[in-house]
């Protein structure tokens, strides 16, 4: 009877005990609200809402051939959303993901025996350093990531925008889609250099078009996508000249609005799409 009471008590104290533990780890979660754009920072060339539930097909073209690949798995496995900006001078992404992370467990997940240097910021919050890829789980509801060459931001000042948000001026109808999550799964892509993105589109990445700003939204559709793109046309006098190029080669409906080109209904297959955003942050010096 004295041993039962014993080992009956010695179970509850060691579930009493792992109790305490993961109430330890959770308590020093991030609490305050936080804005993933803010979060991600101004100034990027390519900014990016892609939500995964119906997408997971194009995320895996994307990163296919990444350094990183495993890692990114990992957290995109367990992501609902993903905010991204690209930044083509330090060549670098950063991601800040939602949904559901294991903030109890992170380092065992990255360890320092898998290459993995854990850090800590003023305010206390853990992250990961490697050689390519950083990470930080802040709270168990969102992760941040930043990953790409050497010349990348530090993670550290990524978190700093938790408390200090840096929000970048974005157009209202992808502000509108980075707020729909959980109810539509349109991937939102808004791209300062529209030349650059659209000759890679076209096939034709020597072309050097006098292009502004681009917006692109994306509605999956079995193995292709449906696409609305918005682009800034720059030099009136080669309005038309652009406009005829582009309906040649893209089927779809083309037509002017102010200084807007609105490319409406057309489609491109995942594997094109993911090979047309690799691209932007593949090759060296683009902008």
């Amino acid at each position: 009877m004295i041993r039962r009471r014993y080992c009956g008590c010695t179970q509850g104290a060691w579930i009493v005990s792992v109790g305490m533990l993961f109430a330890s780890c959770t308590s020093g979660a991030w609490r305050a609200s936080v804005d993933p754009l803010g979060v991600v920072g101004s100034g990027a060339d390519v900014y990016l809402y892609f939500p995964v539930a119906g997408n997971e097909n194009l995320i895996s073209r994307i990163i296919e051939n990444h350094e990183s690949k495993a890692n990114i798995k990992k957290i995109v496995d367990r992501t609902t959303a993903v905010y991204g900006a690209f930044f083509a001078r330090s060549k670098e992404f950063r991601l800040f993901g939602s949904g559901s992370y294991p903030y109890a467990f992170t380092n065992l997940i990255f360890s320092r025996s898998d290459g993995w240097a854990s850090t800590k910021t003023e305010h206390g919050i853990t992250y990961y350093e490697s050689e390519h890829t950083d990470v930080s789980i802040p709270a168990p509801h969102f992760s941040c990531v930043i990953f790409g060459s050497s010349k990348r931001e530090r993670m550290s000042k990524m978190l700093s925008r938790l408390v200090n948000s840096d929000r970048p001026q974005l157009p209202p109808r992808f502000e509108k889609e980075c707020t729909s999550e959980g109810t539509s799964q349109t991937v939102a892509l808004y791209i300062k250099n529209g030349g650059h993105f659209i000759t890679k589109l076209l096939n034709f990445p020597q072309l050097n078009l006098p292009l502004g700003a681009m917006e692109l939204y994306l509605t999956a559709r079995r193995n292709e996508y449906l696409y609305t793109l918005s682009l800034q046309l720059g030099n009136a006098k080669i309005n038309f000249p652009i406009q005829f190029l582009i309906s040649r080669v893209l089927n779809a409906h083309i037509h002017v609005e102010g200084d807007r080109l609105i490319i409406e209904d057309g489609t491109i297959s995942a594997e094109r799409l993911a090979s047309v955003i690799s691209s932007l942050y593949s090759e060296k010096g683009s902008s």
